[in-house]
């Protein structure tokens, strides 16, 4: 379901009552930008050194899009097999607010765009003219708490405001002569009619006391017309300071007419309206109503963000280390100067976080082969919404996203343009997809759903090519990824992947990652089930390390690879898993 500017007040109630209800819900981002080149990452980052990249990078961009999936289990399926969950999600699509009389604190910060991110946002269909003339407000914060007190400045109370008459009388001070004359003469105008308005009220509700007050007005206004009219033409009036004077003697003295000004002109026209009690409270929700609807327009997606941190319910990213940053940049407030720092903001405000990437990439859950595409998709398209764990619906009004609409929309466009689609890569459908990911896995796992799932992937969240998961539960501590070891190749910079992929194939070694860390350095994680295969004493990175150089000595040198460990903050070091950081130091010394 797509959520606009024009949509929101009125989806959002009923978001929040679903939301209250729900079991999880999963999360997604589409932004303006994702890295920056002054601060390159490289997969030999400590995890403190990639959250000041991240940092750099949430606090720069802006978001266009966030997909908010919920999840219900149905109820009425408890306990079958396969699990059967209803999906709703929601697009929000998100532009900042702004107006020309916004202060400093008020206004949202600049929409900066990165080529590269709108080249691939445009690829995959994304629709610009929406986010500008459609997109939905936001702020954080500081920013709500200016903007709820410019509103209701705006619109105070002028029966109970301290001091009206003084203010009234102080207005009056400023009033050129001509319009004096103008006001004291509207102001007589006013008070006749609105004698002649009670009296015609009064006659009314004489003439038959069984009638309702709805009908006694009808039976006033009748009167009204006849004796004269409902309305009260005021002559023209150029000045704002004696227009604004009467407006407020009206709203002050005279309850039972309202006051309208037209343009004609130079000049400005005014209308008194006969008002009756009834219609007043009609017309009073009338406006309680549009000012609520003003507010929910100037305060957007911060309105969600508040509801989703008071529902704390699970929350489901896929590789969501960045879209979290740029969550809390957005709506939250500036972001926290270190990593521990930021991770105890994160477990205030969302105390249970899955990681679909993380959990797809435990090889102790899942071995190696198990997923071919190491992308959201690619890990989706193993299951599906109907698998042999899972099957996930979507309810009419989220129909947009059902797999028959977005694989006719994928013939269209593949007819159209040649290229498959689909809504891939627009925030809510990959929402939707996190969130069935996730189900499956956990049920792949062992039967497990989001509530029974083990400690041991809560919490952890991977980092985009890095050896390290950070561990939210725990602020000093994150988990170095390697559990068999990680080997340096340096070479020479002619020497390409596939020339050390075929070096590590002549071992018979297989489901080798490389990662480049520049033209002369590579790193090579070796699989989780190497060091279960051959002679114990060539289980270790030392002898593979010897073994390769002396093997391949015109391709590389190789060596074994020692995490960088750095001093993050005030608080505490940072730490990898003692697990796997001790058995990588322990193969090297017995090496």
């Amino acid at each position: 379901m797509q959520v606009t500017r024009e949509t929101f007040p009125a989806i959002f109630p009923k978001f929040v009552e679903l939301l209250q209800t729900c079991d999880f819900y999963a999360f997604d981002e589409e932004m303006t930008g994702i890295n920056t080149a002054e601060l390159p990452e490289t997969i030999t980052d400590t995890p403190e050194e990639s959250y000041r990249a991240k940092r750099t990078v949430a606090s720069r961009y802006n978001i266009i899009q966030i997909g908010i999936c919920l999840f219900h289990r149905d109820a009425t399926a408890a306990g079958s097999t396969p699990a059967r969950y209803v999906a709703r999600p929601f697009n929000f699509i998100l532009f900042p607010h702004h107006t020309d009389d916004f202060t400093a604190e008020e206004r949202s910060r600049d929409v900066v765009l990165s080529p590269s991110s709108l080249a691939f946002l445009r690829r995959h269909d994304m629709n610009f003219q929406s986010w500008v003339y459609q997109g939905m407000a936001y702020c954080d914060a500081r920013q709500e708490k200016a903007l709820r007190n410019k509103h209701a400045e705006k619109y105070r109370d002028m029966n109970g405001a301290r001091g009206a008459e003084k203010q009234e009388a102080q207005e009056l001070n400023i009033l050129t002569e001509d319009e004096r004359t103008w006001y004291n003469n509207a102001v007589a105008q006013a008070q006749s009619f609105a004698g002649r308005v009670q009296a015609a009220l009064e006659r009314a509700k004489g003439k038959n006391v069984r009638q309702t007050a709805g009908e006694a007005e009808v039976t006033a206004s009748v009167d009204l017309i006849r004796s004269g009219g409902r309305d009260v033409l005021l002559p023209p009036q150029r000045g704002k300071s004696a227009r604004g004077a009467l407006e407020r003697y009206i709203a002050q003295h005279c309850h039972n007419l309202s006051l309208t000004f037209r343009r004609q002109g130079a000049v400005h026209i005014g209308v008194l309206r006969a008002v009756f009690p009834e219609q007043r409270r009609r017309l009073l929700e009338k406006e309680q109503s549009f000012r609520e609807r003003e507010l929910m327009n100037m305060l957007g997606f911060r309105l969600v963000f508040k509801a989703l941190v008071s529902s704390q319910k699970p929350c489901v990213g896929h590789n969501c280390f960045a879209d979290l940053l740029f969550l809390v940049a957005t709506v939250d407030g500036p972001l926290p100067d270190t990593l521990p720092e930021f991770k105890l903001r994160i477990q205030e405000l969302f105390p249970t976080v899955f990681d679909t990437r993380y959990v797809a990439t435990r090889q102790a859950f899942f071995p190696v082969g198990r997923f071919g595409d190491r992308y959201l998709n690619g890990f989706f398209d193993e299951y599906g919404f109907r698998s042999a764990h899972v099957q996930v619906t979507l309810p009419l009004g989220f129909e947009s996203y059902d797999p028959l609409a977005v694989a006719g929309s994928e013939r269209r466009r593949s007819s159209a343009s040649g290229d498959g689609g689909g809504p891939t890569h627009e925030a809510g459908y990959d929402a939707l997809l996190t969130g069935t990911l996730l189900l499956n896995l956990l049920a792949e796992m062992g039967g497990y759903d989001v509530a029974t799932a083990p400690e041991c992937v809560v919490n952890r969240v991977a980092i985009f090519r890095s050896l390290f998961a950070l561990q939210l539960g725990n602020p000093s501590v994150d988990e170095y990824l390697p559990e068999s070891g990680v080997l340096e190749l340096r070479h020479e910079k002619g020497v390409k992947t596939y020339h050390i992929e075929s070096c590590f194939t002549a071992l018979s070694l297989q489901d080798v990652e490389l990662y480049s860390v520049d033209e002369t350095r590579t790193l090579a994680v070796l699989p989780f089930t190497w060091s279960k295969l051959g002679p114990p004493e060539q289980r270790n990175p030392g002898w593979l390390s010897t073994h390769m150089t002396s093997r391949f000595p015109q391709i590389f040198e190789a060596a074994v690879y020692q995490p960088a460990v750095s001093s993050v903050s005030s608080k505490g070091a940072f730490h990898t898993t003692p697990r796997a950081l001790m058995r990588v130091c322990l193969h090297s010394v017995l090496r």
